[in-house]
């Protein structure tokens, strides 16, 4: 199963895809994270407007491109994280993907990582 595909699921299909990233790539981000954004440039999650029934964004699930630049930078030079940001918790803590592939939970207030998952595939139940 692919990425988006088990994202989909994770979020009951109430996700929006994007238009595919096709700039250049950085070494910072994994190849993992640009096997989602060559789909699809960040993708957010989505509900039901209950008035109008209208689709609207409602938060991030993978960043976009630049937002993955942007927040691995700030992080890495503020707080000395190691690996790259790709998204996070609802509440400003980042999700981090580390060089050995593994997902943590860094906790700005703490300081402190807390592993989450093994892989970015087991990151999405």
């Amino acid at each position: 199963m692919d990425y988006i595909e088990k994202i989909s699921r994770c979020y009951k299909g109430e996700i929006l895809l994007h238009s595919a990233y096709t700039g250049p790539k950085s070494k910072m981000i994994p190849e993992v994270i640009y096997s989602i954004l060559s789909v699809s440039n960040g993708i957010t999650e989505t509900m039901l407007l209950p008035d109008t029934g209208e689709k609207a964004e409602i938060a991030w699930i993978i960043y976009s491109h630049d937002m993955i630049l942007e927040w691995t930078e700030f992080y890495t030079e503020n707080y000395h994280i190691k690996g790259t940001v790709f998204s996070d918790d609802g509440a400003d803590s980042p999700f981090i993907i580390k060089p050995d592939g593994t997902i943590t939970c860094f906790n700005c207030i703490d300081n402190e990582e807390t592993k989450v998952a093994d892989t970015l595939l087991d990151f999405f139940p």
